[in-house]
């Protein structure tokens, strides 16, 4: 029996602020966000652990590394969202922002993360003006079920 696919055109991207509890936070939309790179996954870095009398090797899980995400919108100048991300880049503190993924369906995802780079790109003369920011997760992106 086939399922039913889950679109992603109608999606939001949206930041939040620093605030402990993802849940209760305030999410603002990026306006012109066009494509999202990366994961909400997350990989282990692992350790050889092999010993000479293994016969097999060995190894072991140690940190969990979250991922990366790339955001690529077009420059939207004056939208709250994307002056957001801006002051989150610019920030100094070592508190990551919250950032919410709504879907159509109603469902979310939402994480922690560092706005680690911010790159407006120039492109040719029949290109958009358009902005890449490189976002580090700081945990594993919750999924929120639609109510």
């Amino acid at each position: 029996m086939a399922t039913a696919k889950r679109k992603v055109a109608g999606s939001q991207f949206k930041i939040g602020t620093t605030a402990s509890n993802m849940a209760s936070d305030t999410y603002t939309q990026i306006e012109g966000a066009k494509q999202v790179g990366g994961t909400l996954g997350g990989s282990y870095n692992v350790v050889d652990t092999t010993d000479l009398e293994d016969t097999i090797k060995q190894e072991t899980k140690t940190l969990l590394d979250a991922g990366t995400v790339d955001l690529e919108m077009h420059e939207v100048v004056g939208d709250a969202g994307q002056d957001a991300v801006k002051a989150a880049f610019d920030d100094t503190a070592d508190v990551p922002f919250n950032f919410e993924v709504a879907y159509p369906s109603g469902d979310k995802r939402r994480f922690k993360a560092h706005v680690v780079s911010y790159e407006p790109m120039v492109g040719n003369a029949a290109a958009i003006r358009m902005i890449r920011v490189r976002l580090s997760l700081t945990n594993m992106a919750a999924y929120v079920a639609a109510a």
